[in-house]
Formats: structure tokens, sequence, C-alpha cells
């Protein structure tokens, strides 16, 4: 991009858009040349979309077309309207003290517009990190956020799992516990995470006044509160503070979603079926019919609906509907009917053929497929966890992956037979359940 309009002059301010939004920041030397904070040695302290809370920042004379990179720059001296600049030796003189030294970086009070600034105005400000009290804030943990609410002096209030903060820190969130309601500053609660302000639900509801909204938080800390991933977790909280309305958008399963939760190193599978309720299969009436290194490998299993809060218990879930990429689910108004007529019913449990990933996949998509028994258990390895007989199955379950094409696919048009359930799966022999009674 040709930038010859803006001709910086030494001492002016550049303004650098880093994707996401943000705005990196340098100060111009002259013969093409910036002075710039960056950040863990890269420039570009705000280049993403979630800043950095805090970490070590190094200050470098660098060529000004290296710093933009692919970016776009403009000379930004805005300012000048509010303070008048020193005078452009000083600047220069104050900027070239500076080059090589490792300083303290906090995106609140010491970022790279702070910098620049100070060397232009003898002044640290920064426009673009100002959250103002009542502000809610948006922590990046892996594919989850966790949720602060910003009540001024660079603290936040938020609900923590466990004494900890970031509730949603993990892959798989956990279920239910006590959770602490905490003022801490923003720095800590960020740690080595990203963060933003998000104010994104003012669209649909109007904020409170917040001289309500911090005075309420400021009498909620300390109080320890039942924490449920569903229905009381760390957004639930920081929307009731500014909107009033308890609400999360985060874990929000939908009728027909199936559910993963862990168990060690397996993992159980239900079907969400709305109003926070699961069907699943259960074994031997507990439920996470493979909660053990090694699962029982047959018995009878009853369909049951519970909370899904009841079933994961202290382990962890996810929504996961990864085979939409393979099959089309059917219809949600059949999935839920379908699983509402199966509850109650004993069936035959087994392992290999008819487990609990087999029975919410042939509600999902009408297929009786468990992707644990080849991934996890292996083809062949069966014999090493059961027995030889166990290994005839696998490969009969392989069949039906059409892992082995060459042998007869007319496996995949048997039943796990049901008297209600007509779908295909994985059983070659029918057995007849039973509803419970």
């Amino acid at each position: 991009m040709n930038h010859r309009k803006f001709k910086p002059k030494p001492g002016d301010l550049i303004e650098i858009p880093r994707k996401g939004g943000y705005k990196d920041w340098a100060l111009y030397m002259g013969d093409g040349d910036v002075v710039h904070l960056t950040s863990d040695g890269a420039s570009g302290d705000t280049s993403t979309r979630f800043s950095r809370s805090e970490e070590i920042g190094v200050i470098k004379r660098e060529p000004l077309a290296d710093v933009a990179g692919n970016n776009s720059w403009k000379v930004n001296n805005r300012s000048d309207i509010i303070w008048n600049p020193l005078p452009v030796d000083k600047i220069i003189k104050k900027a070239k003290e500076n080059i090589g030294c490792r300083v303290r970086y906090k995106v609140l009070s010491a970022n790279c517009e702070h910098f620049v600034n100070s060397l232009r105005y003898g002044i640290q400000i920064s426009f673009q990190f100002k959250p103002k009290p009542g502000d809610l804030i948006e922590i990046r943990r892996g594919l989850f956020t966790h949720w602060a609410l910003y009540i001024g002096h660079e603290d936040v209030v938020h609900l923590t799992s466990d004494g900890a903060s970031g509730d949603t820190s993990t892959r798989f969130s956990r279920s239910e516990g006590i959770g602490v309601i905490k003022r801490e500053p923003l720095d800590e609660v960020v740690g080595n995470d990203s963060w933003k302000v998000n104010n994104g639900s003012d669209g649909m509801w109007n904020p409170l006044p917040v001289d309500k909204i911090i005075k309420k938080a400021n009498e909620m800390i300390g109080c320890r509160v039942r924490y449920k991933v569903l229905s009381a977790n760390c957004e639930h909280f920081v929307n009731s503070l500014r909107y009033g309305i308890e609400i999360s958008f985060q874990f929000k399963p939908k009728p027909g979603d199936l559910i993963e939760i862990r168990r060690g190193l397996f993992t159980h599978w239900a079907l969400y079926i709305g109003h926070g309720d699961v069907v699943h299969l259960n074994f031997d009436g507990v439920s996470g019919d493979t909660s053990t290194r090694f699962s029982r490998s047959e018995g009878i299993g009853v369909i049951e609906r519970e909370p899904l809060d009841e079933v994961v218990g202290n382990d962890s879930w996810k929504v996961n509907n990864g085979s939409d990429g393979m099959w089309n689910p059917l219809p949600v108004d059949k999935i839920i009917k379908k699983a509402k007529e199966m509850i109650g019913y004993r069936v035959r449990y087994n392992v290999l053929s008819a487990n609990c990933e087999h029975f919410v996949n042939s509600l999902r998509y009408g297929k009786g497929v468990s992707f644990q028994v080849i991934a996890g258990i292996g083809i062949f390895g069966a014999t090493a966890f059961f027995s030889p007989v166990a290994a005839v199955a696998a490969l009969g379950a392989a069949c039906l992956f059409n892992v082995f094409p060459s042998v007869s696919s007319s496996l995949n048009s048997t039943s796990l037979n049901s008297t209600s359930l007509n779908s295909t799966s994985l059983n070659s022999t029918s057995v007849k359940s039973t509803k419970q009674t």
C-alpha cells in the first residue's frame, strides 16, 4: 500500500490497525524508522482480537514498513487538540534513550499507546483499552470463555468455580459445584489468556443504571453460591448484574443435540431433549456405561430421561454433533419423538454393538454407530480387552463401519431391535426390548 500521502514527520504518532479492530502505535523518528513498544519481542501488541493482559515488552527502533507489515497505517496526532506536544528534539531524545529497554507491559495501564503518548505529550494514556464500570469482560479460555464485570480501578467481580477463576477454562465444562464471587484485579483474572469488553447484549436489553450494577456486584462479593453450567455459570451471573437477566449463550444445547460426557478415558453419550433433560442408555442402572477403563461387555440397559446435570455429575461434557459432516440429522421433531418413545425400555447392552453411543447416533442419524469402539478399543485389539468372541464382534462392527468393504454389507440393515426403535443399528441378532414398568 502506498503511504506517501501521509508524509510523517519526526515526532508524529503512527496508528496501525490490526486485525480484530485494535491498533498498534509507534512514534516516527525519521529516515523511515519508528520507535515502539512491542509485546514479547514482536511488533503489534494489540494485533489480536483478544488482547494479552500482562507481560514483558521491549522498546525497539525498526523500519515503519516492517512494523506495519501488511497492515495499513496513518499519522494520528489527534490528541494535539487536548495537549500541546513536547518539542520535537525532546520527543526524539527521549525515544532514543528508551530503545532496547525491557519494560512491564500491561494492557490497561502500560501498552503501546500509553508509551507513545508519554513520549509526545508527557502523558500516559490509552483510548482503546478503557473498560468502564459496568462493562462485561469476556476472557478466552481455550474454546470456552470466562466472564467478569468491570467495577473500576482495574478490578472485576466474577463467579469462580471451586475457588479458581475461569470456570469455563477447560475443553469439557464442569457441570456443577460451589462457586465463590470474588473481586480481583483484571490482570490476575486474565492471567496469560486474552480478553475484550463485550456488551453485545445491549442490543437486546437495556443495561441497568451503572450505580445499581456496581452496588449489586459489591454486595455479592464473598458470597458462596451454587454453580451449574447450564443455569448458573459465570456468564449468567454477569448478565444478571448488567441486565437483570440470567442468561448464557455459550452452554446452550438444543433439542436433538448429542452430549458427550467424559468418563476417564472413555465417554458416555446422551441426547438432549430440552428443559435441561437428556435421554440416554443407562447400563445396570448407573449412568455412564463407559465410565471405567474396561467397560462392561454385555448386560441389560435401561433408557432413561434424566437432568443433564445429574447424568454429568462431577464429570465434564460438551455438545458434539461431529457426525453431521457425514450424515444429515433427522428432523428434530422425529428425533425427540423417537427418544421419548424409548424412555423406560429395557434393552440389551453390548459394548461393541449396542452401547450408549450407538443408541444416540441411531436417534439423531438413524445410524447405530460407535466411534469409540474402533478408536478406543481397536478392531482386532478387542482380544486384549475382552475375549476372542469379542474380537469377532469387533470385526463385525468394522464391517458396519465399512472398514473392510469386501465383507458383506448386509449387516447394515439389521436392527438394534426394540419393539419401538426401528432405526438402523448394529445388532446382527435381534433382541426384543421390553418396556420397564
